[in-house]
């Protein structure tokens, strides 16, 4: 197995397009159009030659989530193909965009003459899956942060006094305020842990924080809403 450092995926890349260069057909796609939804049936692979795609998968509460964003060179679809299964995430061109595409018999044949196209398309979606996981885990960390300042910033008397004598007190058990804003006790816990760290709240016990760094704290709960905004799309 090679080492897919970004230098290994490019010449992966490379080699994957010489073998299926003779089964790819040229299309284009204009600003905001969309190349297929989530949970469409499998249909193509494509080839990007020129502009972006973003991917993004809905949240169940409707909100969307980027995934991936797709530049000049990369190649992507052929996981559904596959499987025979349904996109994962829904594809929308961000630019005037032009690509190559190719549907299932012919990335059939293309294996069947190649068969060390199936490798390398395999190594190339082991990659893009790591790449997702990491996503994943980004914004699931940033969610938590987000709903936590939130929650204590609305803790706040509507006159607050300026730190060092602002105090915040949970109005119920650690335990039962994380449940309330959606997260479970130990994230909860893992939070607070790290604005302690940060020096944004002093634990004073039995559920009283003494607000170090207001400013911080507030500008930390702003950039959790701007990546998950309570509208219906994530864009």
């Amino acid at each position: 197995m090679r080492n897919t450092k970004p230098s290994d995926l490019s010449k992966m890349l490379v080699e994957a397009l010489r073998m299926l260069e003779p089964w790819l057909k040229p299309r284009r796609y204009s600003r905001g159009e969309v190349l297929w939804h989530e949970g469409d049936s499998a249909r193509e692979l494509v080839v990007l030659d020129k502009g972006r795609v973003k991917i993004v998968r809905t949240r169940p509460d409707g909100t969307r989530v980027l995934v991936f964003i797709m530049k000049e060179g990369d190649v992507f679809g052929f996981m559904p193909l596959l499987d025979q299964g349904p996109y994962p995430g829904t594809a929308i061109a961000l630019d005037d965009i032009e690509v190559r595409v190719m549907g299932v018999s012919e990335l059939k044949d293309a294996v069947t003459r190649h068969p060390d196209l199936c490798f390398l398309l395999l190594e190339i979606l082991a990659k893009r899956l790591r790449e997702s996981f990491d996503v994943i885990s980004h914004l699931s960390r940033r969610d938590a942060v987000g709903k936590v300042c939130n929650a204590l910033l609305k803790l706040l008397p509507l006159d607050p006094p300026q730190p060092p004598f602002l105090v915040i007190t949970l109005p119920e058990p650690a335990y039962m305020f994380a449940q309330g804003i959606g997260l479970t006790p130990e994230t909860f816990s893992r939070v607070l842990t790290s604005l302690v760290r940060q020096n944004i709240l002093h634990r004073l016990g039995n559920g009283r924080f003494q607000v170090l760094d207001l400013d911080r704290l507030q500008a930390m709960a702003l950039e959790a809403n701007a990546m998950f905004p309570q509208r219906t799309t994530f864009f």
